[in-house]
């Protein structure tokens, strides 16, 4: 996206308004940085100011948090506990203690009674998914709207 994508999105953007008669800046205007004296400031295009100083600043800033250590292990432990919930061969993958874990992921949605009161309602679940014939021969969980 950072290399290639900027032309494709500005591109999608000028359509939309355009459409939608929302007038636009021309990318080679010069553009007033304001709260900076006039003497002291770079000249920068409108194009430079959405490219560099926006686009490129939040795709860095994304790529940062990706590469960090922390957030890979998190994430990475959030998908191993998530993929607990797989109905596949009658729930073979359901995890008590991975779910668990999940849970303590949102204190805000369980508090610690809840965590202690999820492993039984986790077991009573199980028990009840793998004897009620409606999910047999699962093979994902789908929302309906």
């Amino acid at each position: 996206m950072r290399d290639n994508g900027w032309d494709t999105l500005l591109s999608k953007v000028i359509e939309f308004c355009v459409n939608k008669h929302i007038s636009m800046p021309n990318m080679k205007d010069i553009v007033v940085l304001k709260g900076r004296p006039m003497r002291s400031t770079q000249q920068v295009t409108y194009y430079h100011c959405f490219y560099v100083d926006l686009d490129c600043y939040v795709i860095d800033s994304i790529l940062q948090e990706l590469n960090d250590p922390f957030f890979l292990e998190t994430t990475t432990e959030l998908f191993t506990c998530i993929s607990c919930l797989s109905p596949r061969d009658s729930f073979a993958a359901f995890d008590v203690c991975k779910l668990q874990r999940l849970a303590q992921f949102y204190p805000s949605n369980f508090n610690s009674e809840e965590l202690l009161l999820l492993r039984p309602q986790l077991n009573k679940f199980l028990m009840l998914m793998r004897i009620d014939e409606a999910f047999f021969n699962l093979k994902s969980l789908s929302c309906i709207a």
